[in-house]
């Protein structure tokens, strides 16, 4: 209603008091607020971690409940409540006007709203709402034209056409009861637009709650308009909260609580007055004055009156006998106790039903004695606090703890206060309920619940349920994880088409009807998903229908497994078969190769022998001998070229020594060139005074040769290849740049070609078994990858650098070798096979090479103990009495490796020199750990020369 002067006044000094006190204390205002202890420490942390979803909606033509002011603020009833909860809370809210309250109400069924201020609750609207304890109740009015009714009621609008505001609760009240009278209901946009619509003759009637009528005839100056009468309605003003938001509805509720009923009273006072004129328009005034005249003719009738009252009168004390004898009994009958107490607390009734629970007890251990005697110590407090608020308003339901019997039992109590005809209290009734049983039961559910979350939650699968229509009733957090959001509880009410999987909604809603529908399980079945982050997901899935106890089937429940990574390792293991089977031909070929190039090479060998019997059985003038010299050139050129391709079929053991990159290179040009052709052209630049390194020569042709061959694919037609080495320091910042390096003195080779370059999703798969840019059947992907792992073996590491239709350049940094003499000497040795007297200990699990090789050492004149096991060795080396002098044994063998029981062996022989052997290729002698520095090795097969030279290098070495 209209505020007085007076009124205004007041209310703009506290507003300029207000603003006085804020500028003071502003510096030190909120410096340590924090969110009230009523809270629970769950919904502390909602309202910290999720202040955007604190929107609030509010009705811009509402008035005095919620509307907007000249300055665009949120004013009103609504508007002084939430303030206040805002106050408690210590909290903002997100507040935005509505113009339309349809809108208002599809915003918050679908979350956009979460708070509406002022909103009576229905049905309908608590499938998607929530709402709190009312804070004002105004009734619903029936306005009208002066004159044209008198105190209207429902049921005279048979026929007539009655306003409403569409949305408002009354829209559905009035649709109810058009059903009973046959009325029509015509909507209206607006409280505004529906008076001027009766005021004009539009409409008979128009039915709003009193307030905001009143308030709106007043305002609009609308002369023709009354209230003509009530409805049986009433508009009670809740809070409304998105069901999507739980937590925060509790926050808010208790924060309502906490305002005192006498300051909501003020808060209602200040805007909304009822006391309202109804029906008492000047024409009615002038009829009652008029009729003063013929007052005294009413006296001979009123007593004829007087006598009739009496024998009604007669009557309403027998009806009222009969009143106070059905309500007695009613109490009798009530299972609850029913308590009455004086204005001091003391019990003056008490049912006799409510008793039997307690059979030891009866009517005389109650009566006359303090209620709060009855009321544990640690509730007392509250129960003092709450009688005194029930002298306000009427309150709910409230937990206390009772002593009776020498038990502690859990009651819910109701109370009301009792008023005598003059408004004076003069006792209290309470209805009194043991809940004891129930909250037990409740805490063994909640329990129950916990430990059924706890084990939903911890299952490694995603677990969901929904009902028939689609929605999500229930879910545990890995679900939840991968739609995105923060709790299980925030997918309920919601379906697939509102999550990140909604691409794949129509086939979950297909299989889930199969299940629904035909009542049988759906088990083991893929399906896809796609994740909040956009991951797409292969699921293995499970459903199953949710039955009621008829038999009905009201749900799904689901369960699925992630298999995307087993599919995918599937799918690779698949691929690596099929890579495996070309490898293993290509392995094929290689033995071939190598094998053709053995058997080549012993024939070279025949061939040069026979040249060398030939040149030294003719004389130096005889004109064959410059043919047998062309012929032993063209020979040994061959030997050189057999020897690269047992180098390249992997064929000969690797055996890292002291080497000069430089001349490995150089003797490598020729071969190289063949191998990339003639058109393109080949050019060396070599570094001066380049520093040696530890390396084996058969692999530095592999790199040389797979770096050119991928150069050379690189090239379209003619183009350019260069290989140059350089010494090099490598500093910090370079290793800040190249992980894993680590600074010091590097030898590098480069390869660089002007071919078409590589991308950096090229370069990223570069090295990786298998990777091939080239058609299928022109490569088999293990070229670069043969490089690295070369490159890895020998302690260096790789950087490239391409750039599209420029090139491509390959440098490989090996390090330094450093030792007293870098120079590699090659030196002739003499062909004279050195014996010796020595005890050797021989290793071979092969019977035909342990049988050869101990006949190799037997002629060189060694004491010999052969063995074709490690456990045998270990045995006969034990056993033996004297001095061992040397292990030879074989790298690679079925019970333990050569290093292994080289090992054991030095623990009972620990000057024992060593010697290994092998004819495994390099990776497998390798992995083995037996070549460096400082070990010895042959290769196999080697002739009796070899052997002995090598036998006495061992032997007589004195580190």
């Amino acid at each position: 209603m209209r505020k007085s002067n007076k009124e205004k006044q007041s209310v703009g000094m506290r507003h300029t008091l207000l603003v006085f006190f804020f500028l003071i204390f502003i510096t030190s205002a909120n410096a340590n607020k924090s969110l009230p202890e009523f809270l629970t420490q769950e919904e502390k942390i909602w309202l910290e971690e999720n202040k955007d979803k604190l929107t609030l909606y509010f009705n811009t033509e509402f008035p005095p409940i919620e509307f907007i002011s000249e300055k665009g603020d949120f004013v009103g009833l609504g508007a002084d409540i939430i303030e206040k909860i805002e106050d408690l809370l210590n909290i903002s809210f997100i507040k935005t006007p509505c113009y339309d309250w349809n809108e208002h109400l599809a915003a918050l069924e679908n979350g956009e709203c979460a708070i509406a201020p002022t909103i009576v609750s229905t049905s309908e609207r608590q499938k998607y709402a929530y709402f709190t304890q009312p804070y004002a109740t105004v009734p619903v009015v029936l306005i009208t034209q002066r004159n044209k009714f008198d105190k209207l009621l429902l049921e005279d609008l048979k026929g007539y056409k009655i306003g409403v505001v569409s949305g408002f609760a009354t829209e559905g009240y009035l649709a109810d009861k058009s059903l009973l009278t046959d009325f029509s209901i015509i909507s209206v946009e607006n409280v505004l637009e529906g008076l001027e619509n009766v005021s004009f003759g539009q409409t008979d009637a128009f039915a709003e709650n009193l307030a905001v009528a009143a308030y709106y005839i007043e305002q609009s100056g609308i002369p023709n308009l009354r209230v003509a009468g009530k409805t049986d309605y009433f508009f009670s003003w809740s809070i409304g909260i998105s069901r999507k938001y739980p937590l925060l509805y509790s926050s808010i509720q208790k924060a309502l609580s906490e305002i005192p009923v006498s300051e909501q009273k003020k808060m209602k006072h200040k805007w909304i007055n009822l006391d309202v004129e109804q029906g008492l328009d000047p024409i009615t005034v002038l009829i009652i004055k008029i009729s003063g005249v013929f007052s005294l003719l009413l006296i001979v009738s009123l007593i004829v009156i007087t006598i009739y009252l009496k024998k009604r009168l007669r009557q309403r004390i027998i009806d009222l006998h009969r009143s106070e004898e059905f309500h007695r009994k009613l109490l009798q009958t009530i299972p609850d106790l029913i308590v009455k107490t004086d204005i001091q607390g003391r019990i003056v009734f008490l049912n006799e039903y409510g008793l039997k629970k307690y059979p030891k007890l009866n009517q005389d251990d109650f009566l006359g004695k303090n209620v709060n005697d009855f009321i544990i110590e640690e509730d007392r407090e509250k129960a003092m606090i709450n009688t005194q608020k029930m002298f306000e308003t009427q309150l709910g339901p409230i937990e206390y703890r009772l002593r009776i019997e020498s038990s502690i039992i859990t009651t819910e109590v109701n109370g009301d206060v009792l008023y005598d005809d003059k408004n004076n209290p003069y006792g209290i009734v309470y209805s009194i309920r043991d809940v004891t049983e129930r909250k037990k039961t409740e805490k063994d559910l909640a329990e129950s619940r916990r430990i059924l979350s706890d084990v939903i939650n911890t299952i490694p699968s995603g677990v969901f349920w929904k009902d028939r229509n689609g929605f999500y009733m229930g879910c545990n957090k890995l679900v939840a994880k991968e739609a995105g959001v923060s709790s299980p509880e925030e997918l309920v009410g919601l379906t697939d088409i509102d999550l990140s999987w909604k691409d794949q909604a129509e086939q979950y809603r297909v299989n889930d009807l199969k299940v629904i529908e035909g009542g049988v399980p759906q088990l083991n079945f893929e399906e896809t998903k796609t994740t909040s982050d956009g991951r797409k997901i292969i699921l293995r899935s499970s459903k199953i229908p949710l039955c009621a106890d008829d038999g009905n089937v009201y749900g799904v429940l689901g369960v699925w497994d992630d298999i995307t990574e087993q599919k995918n390792n599937e799918a690779e293991r698949e691929k690596l078969m099929i890579q495996l089977s070309r490898s293993q031909r290509i392995e094929s070929v290689g033995r071939l190769a190598g094998g053709i190039a053995h058997d080549f090479n012993n024939m070279l060998g025949v061939i040069l022998g026979n040249i060398e019997l030939a040149i030294s059985r003719i004389d130096s003038e005889d004109p064959l001998m410059i043919d047998l010299k062309e012929i032993r050139v063209a020979a040994e050129r061959s030997a050189d070229l057999t020897k690269q391709l047992l180098a390249f079929a992997r064929k000969q053991t690797i055996s890292p020594g002291l080497m000069d990159l430089n001349e490995t290179i150089t003797g490598m040009l020729r071969m190289l060139q063949r191998l990339i052709g003639e058109d393109i052209v080949l050019q060396w630049k070599p570094g001066t005074d380049l520093w040696s390194i530890n390396a084996d020569v058969s692999q530095i042709d592999q790199i040389l040769a797979n770096l050119c061959v991928n150069s050379r694919d690189a090239i379209t037609s003619i183009g350019k290849i260069i290989i140059e080495t350089e010494n090099i320091y490598i500093d910090e910042i370079f290793c800040r740049k190249h992980k894993g390096v680590q600074p010091g003195e590097y030898v590098k080779l480069s390869v660089s070609d002007d071919g078409h370059g590589m991308n950096k999703e090229i370069l990223t798969h570069l090295f990786e078994p298998f990777f091939t840019t080239k058609e299928v059947g022109k490569g088999t992907g293990l070229g670069l990858s043969t490089v690295y792992g070369i490159a890895k073996q020998n302690k260096a590491f790789i950087d490239v650098y391409s750039e599209l239709n420029i090139g491509t350049v390959f440098s490989i940094y090996f390090p330094r070798y450093i030792s007293n003499n870098e120079t590699v000497k090659t030196v002739r040795k003499v062909n004279t096979v050195l014996k010796g007297n020595e005890t050797i200990l021989l290793v071979e699990d092969e019977p035909a090479i342990l049988k050869m090789t101990e006949s190799m050492l037997i002629k060189l004149g060694y004491n010999t103990i052969a063995a074709q096991t490690p456990a045998q060795a270990e045995y006969l080396a034990r056993k033996h009495s004297g001095k061992i002098d040397l292990l030879i044994t074989d790298v690679v063998m079925p019970e333990m490796n050569g290093k292994e029981l080289a090992q054991n062996i030095i623990i009972h022989f620990p000057k024992i020199k060593r010697l290994f052997m092998s004819g495994y290729p390099a990776d497998i002698i390798a992995d083995h750990g037996v070549v460096g520095a400082g070990i010895s090795f042959i290769k196999k097969p080697f002739n009796l020369q070899k052997l002995s030279e090598k036998i006495r290098e061992v032997i007589e070495n004195n580190e």
